[in-house]
């Protein structure tokens, strides 16, 4: 037996996802496309071109732009979770990564919110319930992609770790790295 035979042998077929988790993927890259609509509309309306953020219309478009692209990739990912491919190390990276950003994120806001009904609760508008909700939601789903990636696929946990460990990375890489780099190619006021 050659090694490909013999590792066709003992690698175990994925399992199908479920009805209600295929039907998730699609409503997670929904959210992700409608979330990526709001910043294309951003640029295509010129919102930032006047009014207070003027100045840095250019630094912001750029990082709409960037953010329209993890969003697409969001979007790939849930669905890549569910179609009937060969499981890969990637995209087990890709949906336990998307789920710690998220849920990395929306921990940021929990304690953001906790401080504001600390501190002064009146300052909580609906408007950013919604938003921690919104992002509650999200985190949520691709939880539930990931693990049912992961269980389906007997994907190792070795990929799904790293892609929880990348999360930070990149949420560093978007909130800090990116607005400091712009910043420095002047399309950013510094901080």
């Amino acid at each position: 037996m050659t090694s490909n035979a013999a590792r066709a042998v003992t690698t175990p077929v994925p399992a199908r996802a479920s009805r209600p988790i295929h039907a998730l993927a699609w409503v997670m890259a929904a959210w992700c496309l409608g979330f990526a609509a709001v910043n294309i509309a951003f640029q295509v309306t010129g919102r930032f071109a006047s009014g207070p953020y003027a100045d840095m219309a250019a630094g912001l478009a750029v990082m709409d732009w960037i953010v329209v692209a993890l969003k697409l990739l969001g979007a790939a990912v849930a669905i890549r979770s569910v179609v009937a491919r060969p499981p890969t190390a990637v995209c087990t990276v890709l949906v336990w990564g998307a789920f710690a950003l998220l849920g990395l994120y929306s921990a940021g806001n929990v304690v953001e919110l906790a401080g504001m009904v600390v501190s002064d609760p009146e300052r909580i508008e609906v408007r950013s319930l919604a938003y921690l909700i919104f992002f509650l939601a999200g985190a949520a789903g691709y939880g539930a992609l990931a693990v049912s990636y992961s269980r389906r696929t007997h994907a190792r946990r070795s990929h799904a770790v790293l892609g929880v460990l990348g999360a930070p990375l990149a949420l560093a890489a978007l909130l800090i790295a990116a607005p400091a780099a712009l910043a420095a190619m002047g399309l950013l006021p510094s901080p």
